[in-house]
């Protein structure tokens, strides 16, 4: 880790959360990628248990969303603030979602990354999760992305 060790919090995700996640996004992704307004409420509907958030001193550091369909988990997004990064944040989200899903006896979790994206790629093969297959078209520009998954059994 680099920096001063600060404590991370991680709690449910509220929309009184949306100011600061919506300032982490643009930093975070490609435009074309990024989520807006809309896509983050549909999120918070669909998925309250597991859209989280990571807070350094009262301020959100980042946030992670997973779905779960039958036994499997799908992380829809990660993003940690550019100024947070480096400092346990994004493991301390996966650490929790990890927790919650293998006490929902979660077996799979799946998600999908750009091709392009090498930091994301070996951030995703340094916690245990294995190519499974490409997909084209996948993004709205025409890009591919990398399916992954890891087992939790």
């Amino acid at each position: 880790m680099t920096g001063e060790h600060q404590k991370i919090r991680i709690r449910h995700f509220s929309i009184a959360d949306l100011p600061q996640a919506l300032e982490i996004e643009p930093v975070s992704f490609r435009m074309v990628d990024a989520w807006s307004k809309p896509i983050f409420r549909k999120w918070y509907r669909r998925c309250p248990d597991l859209f989280i958030v990571a807070e350094v001193s009262g301020i959100i550091a980042g946030y992670m969303c997973t779905s779960i369909e039958q036994k499997t988990g799908e992380i829809e997004s990660i993003a940690v603030d550019p100024a947070s990064r480096r400092q346990g944040v994004a493991s301390a989200l996966m650490d929790y979602t990890l927790t919650e899903m293998r006490a929902s006896a979660i077996t799979t979790v799946e998600l999908q990354v750009r091709t392009s994206n090498t930091g994301g790629i070996r951030f995703w093969q340094n916690l245990g999760f294995s190519p499974s297959g490409i997909l084209s078209n996948f993004y709205d520009d025409g890009g591919e992305a990398l399916q992954m998954e890891k087992s939790l059994t």
